[in-house]
């Protein structure tokens, strides 16, 4: 698949999402096969400032949630240490 039809995929849905929402963003990453890097594709519909919070608020909720793993990981970490009589 090249780098049109990807985009033609990508408009599409971004169309169809946008009969049914106020606002739409869209980014998907591919990993190119010859070369190994991953190439960005993103584009939204509605309003641009709404958007921009949507994901900004998006990104605060994982952003927590991966510090809660990281927290939890390193309390596991600890407690193996402890428990480990070697």
């Amino acid at each position: 698949m090249d780098a049109e039809q990807r985009h033609k995929i990508l408009s599409a849905a971004l169309t169809a999402l946008s009969e049914h929402f106020d606002t739409v963003q869209i980014v998907a990453t591919r990993v190119d096969p010859d070369g190994g890097t991953t190439d960005l594709y993103a584009n939204g519909m509605g309003n641009e400032y709404a958007r921009i919070a949507s994901m900004d608020e998006w990104l605060t909720a994982v952003e927590a949630t991966m510090r809660l793993r990281r927290e939890s990981l390193a309390q596991e970490r600890q407690r193996r240490r402890e428990d480990d009589p070697g």
